[in-house]
């Protein structure tokens, strides 16, 4: 994918008045404006509001540009997992999954239930392989998760990996 250009896009933005664009590596919201961007949300002219502002989609994304103009995805706004017993923020299971020696690196996200209830998630990258069987990694993983438990309330934890 060619480095992020023209006149549809710009990189991430600073929050607030002015909305200046950032320099090259520092970390702001991203803005995009195509004729693919939606129109808004159907019969929510508030929500519509909220992330449509002078023709730009503001995402709710977060990233960065590096030196060759290509865009990384570093994180949301507003990322919430709203499960039954409270709220989750998936950063910070993951800052508490990256402290296992055998996760690499990691995902944390919600998925919903037939009821519409939201669960914790993760997906995980495990280090590189050390001539471990999957069976043991499997145990790596149940480790992984029994050391988030210890830590966090239970709906805090992912369910799956």
């Amino acid at each position: 994918m060619p480095p992020l250009s023209g006149p549809a896009r710009r990189g991430p933005h600073r929050a607030g008045p002015g909305r200046t664009e950032l320099p090259r590596g520092e970390q702001g919201e991203i803005h995009v404006r195509s004729a693919g961007v939606m129109a808004g949300y159907w019969k929510r002219p508030d929500l519509t509001a909220e992330v449509l502002r002078d023709g730009w989609l503001h995402t709710g994304d977060v990233g960065y540009l590096d030196e060759d103009g290509y865009l990384y995805l570093a994180d949301r706004l507003k990322d919430v997992i709203i499960v039954v017993g409270g709220h989750v923020y998936p950063s910070e299971v993951e800052d508490l999954l990256l402290t296992h020696p055998a996760i690499a690196r990691c995902a944390v996200f919600g998925v919903r239930d037939g009821q519409e209830a939201e669960h914790v998630h993760a997906a995980v990258v495990a280090v590189r392989d050390t001539g471990r069987t999957s069976r043991r990694s499997a145990g790596s993983s149940r480790r992984a998760r029994a050391g988030c438990t210890r830590r966090r309330p239970c709906t805090s934890c992912p369910r799956s990996r």
